[in-house]
Parts: structure tokens; C-alpha cells; sequence
């Protein structure tokens, strides 16, 4: 099993009958939403298994974002608090220097197009590993 946290309901959908995804959906448009609560579940001791920036995407380009953790707690790993302590503040800075601006809704579903298929491989690579 697997914890699936996002803000993009295309994502939801595509995933919401998948029995071995547990889904945490965050209700808001900003991205570090979604890398505050995959935080808060790395301190307790799941382990990222997809990383929080994957794709070309700046933090500031789209207010989408989807991260996959393991379902299983385990000790602390410290070097998965510490990736996502580092996007969390790549993340904040870019959003200081130049916010996301408001795009059209043509615009958005594209962007929730690009992170359901940037985390659809993550979820089908982290499924491969754990099947092996």
C-alpha cells in the first residue's frame, strides 16, 4: 500500500479505485500544501517513493502537485525529511520571487494533465519494485 497526497482531482480520479492507494487529497490550490502534509508524514516515518519536484515544472509554474510516500512507518529517514525540506524551501522562495500567476482554466486542466502523468509513472515504477 501506498499514500497518494494531492491537490489535483484528475489525479484523484485516476486513482481512486486503486485498492493498493490510499489517497490524501488536499483541498487547496497551493502546491505546499501537498509538500507540508508528505513533510508532516516523512517525520513520522514513511519514506518518500516518489521525489516531491519531479519534471521540468518550476515550483512557481503550476499549483499542482502529487507525491507518493509509503503507506508503511518505519524509523526516520533522514535523508527523505531532508529532500523534502529543501523543496519545501526551493519551493518558498520561488513563490516569494514570482507567485503563480492566475491562469485560464484551458491552461490549468494542462497542468493537471502534466502532474497525472508525471505521478501515474511514479505510482506504475513504485508498484514494479514492490511487485519484484
Amino acid at each position: 500500500m501506498m499514500i497518494l497526497i494531492t491537490n489535483n482531482e484528475d489525479v484523484v480520479e485516476q486513482w481512486k479505485n486503486c485498492r493498493d492507494i490510499v489517497i490524501m487529497k488536499r483541498e487547496s490550490d497551493n502546491m505546499l500544501d501537498v509538500l507540508y502534509c508528505s513533510r508532516d508524514l516523512l517525520h513520522k516515518g514513511h519514506c518518500l517513493l516518489t521525489h516531491p519536484f519531479t519534471g521540468s515544472l518550476k515550483p512557481n509554474e503550476s499549483p499542482y502537485k502529487s507525491i507518493l510516500v509509503s503507506e508503511t512507518v518505519k524509523q526516520l529517514h533522514v535523508d527523505h525529511v531532508a529532500t523534502i525540506e529543501q523543496c519545501i524551501a526551493s519551493a518558498q522562495k520561488s513563490l516569494e520571487n514570482r507567485p503563480i500567476p492566475i491562469y485560464s482554466e484551458k491552461l490549468l486542466r494542462d497542468f493537471r494533465l502534466i502532474d497525472k502523468d508525471l505521478i501515474s509513472n511514479g505510482i506504475m515504477r513504485a508498484q514494479e519494485s514492490h511487485q519484484k
